[in-house]
């Protein structure tokens, strides 16, 4: 928990003391950040360095990156659904998963950081409003990741193929596709037709 509030609260710096398993807790919560570095490593502590240039960054390609990877894991939750029991395609969806929470992270740090600093709204070219936007479609995909994870997860066990399950899919597949669209591309009358 302390690791991770450090983070989304903007540290530049990690330190974690402790005794060796928790060390190692450290290292694999650090795992889930795209841009923080394990830069030091001894006995009883390790030093994690924030990589970030808030001068190069661009939140709505984050966005779009999360956005491909749910479409990833609707593809393989249809190949799953079709051939059955693959395991193999169980370990994709969790690393893709795994995925889209880190883009969730950096952009609730991003936001964090941004949301009262006139500096980074300059440099990135986005509002208050814009960050709160952000991280609240980035959440949303975050938590459409962890229920596409667990419906495959759950597929692969039933191992039942359905035509109304494939319905169901496709109209899904459908809305995501045309609320990310209208998203992107700030059509406001197609989300209304989504709502």
């Amino acid at each position: 928990r302390e690791i991770v509030s450090a983070y989304i609260s903007g540290a530049r710096t990690i330190i974690a003391l402790g005794e060796k398993d928790k060390i190692r807790i450290s290292k694999d919560i650090a795992k889930q950040f795209l841009n923080l570095e394990l830069i030091e490593n001894e006995d009883g502590r390790a030093v994690f360095k924030d990589l970030l240039d808030m001068e190069d960054l661009n939140v709505e390609n984050f966005l779009r990156r999360m956005d491909n990877n749910i479409r990833e894991m609707f593809t393989i939750i249809e190949t799953i659904h079709k051939t059955k029991k693959l395991p193999g395609h169980i370990k994709e969806i969790e690393e893709i998963d795994a995925d889209i929470t880190k883009f969730y992270f950096l952009i609730w740090r991003i936001m964090n950081m941004g949301i009262q600093n006139p500096t980074i709204q300059s440099n990135l070219k986005v509002d208050v409003k814009s960050f709160v936007n952000f991280f609240w479609i980035s959440y949303n995909l975050e938590q459409i990741g962890d229920e596409l994870k667990r419906i495959a997860t759950k597929l692969n066990k039933a191992g039942v193929e359905s035509v109304l399950f494939n319905e169901v899919l496709k109209s899904i597949i459908d809305a995501y596709g045309d609320s990310m669209k209208s998203f992107f591309d700030n059509d406001k009358s197609l989300a209304k037709k989504l709502i």
